[in-house]
């Protein structure tokens, strides 16, 4: 394998890692909520813009400005599950106008966010200033720990769901909503989790990848775009079958934009999601509800 395709792997599984923990946040918030969280870019905007304006431009420590932005992301995902799923279930709307709601919601903050920080582009430091060659390619320290803190949610979900009270709570939610509630289970305090949940993982994502693309007030709903794709092509039913999803959109991407031409990756992209939607519409690993 040439040095050149395998720098493109890596770089997929990078951009795809991104795109995979938003997907992850889509699957939780979706199969606790039937709605499909479109503000869930957001919560990564917040954590990739707040970091670094707090890092760089008020020079707090690297963890006050880290533990800031994800508790204002958090704060955010609170404020969304009240607003387009606590209030609107009181109201018995149908999950259509949730999930309007959800977009709507997203708008709202990307301009609040402008308003309060501008519309440039803003990085964070690096956690770790280093590179590591692997067989004449190079890996920054910054994106081993992306891959570092994929494979720490994956196992620290798996654990979450499987192994603790709250996880199976949250399992037997997205199986049944009326078996659960007929069990005690607080329908409405297991949703407020996955929103919560969703929002940190995605705020710490952000995080990880400020140092590496520009971050801007804009950048959360295309973001929430390809990891909906991300989802849909994994399977929503499935928590971690976006991850996988996510990846192979990466590859994709760079894949296209390495020997066809930037110009088409969008485009591409986005004719992934009916062509697997008609081949397999639960997704490559998702089940019939």
């Amino acid at each position: 394998m040439s040095t050149y395709v395998t720098q493109l792997i890596l770089s997929g599984i990078i951009t795809g890692a991104v795109y995979g923990l938003i997907a992850l946040g889509f699957t939780m918030v979706y199969n606790s909520t039937s709605v499909l969280n479109f503000a869930q870019g957001e919560f990564v905007m917040i954590g990739a813009v707040f970091s670094s304006v707090f890092i760089t431009k008020y020079h707090m420590p690297y963890y006050v400005g880290v533990l800031l932005a994800i508790s204002i992301a958090v704060a955010v995902g609170f404020g969304v599950e009240r607003l387009s799923i606590r209030y609107l279930q009181r109201k018995n709307v149908n999950h259509i106008i949730m999930i309007m709601a959800t977009l709507a919601l997203a708008i709202i903050i990307s301009n609040v966010t402008q308003l309060l920080v501008g519309t440039s582009s803003m990085y964070t430091p690096n956690v770790i200033d280093a590179k590591l060659s692997i067989g004449g390619n190079f890996i920054t320290a910054q994106e081993l720990i992306i891959l570092g803190f994929l494979g720490l949610t994956v196992t620290g979900l798996w654990l979450f769901l499987n192994k603790t009270m709250y996880g199976v709570a949250m399992k037997a939610t997205g199986i049944d909503k009326n078996a659960a509630r007929m069990m005690g289970i607080n329908i409405h305090s297991v949703i407020l989790l996955s929103f919560v949940l969703s929002a940190g993982l995605s705020a710490i994502g952000g995080i990880l990848i400020a140092p590496i693309i520009s971050g801007t007030a804009q950048m959360g709903l295309p973001l929430a775009v390809k990891g909906f794709i991300a989802a849909v092509i994994g399977g929503v039913t499935n928590p971690f079958a976006g991850i996988v999803g996510g990846i192979l959109i990466g590859l994709f991407e760079v894949f296209i934009a390495g020997y066809v031409s930037s110009s088409l990756v969008e485009i591409i992209v986005f004719l992934l999601l009916p062509i697997i939607l008609i081949a397999r519409p639960n997704g490559l690993l998702g089940s019939s509800r």
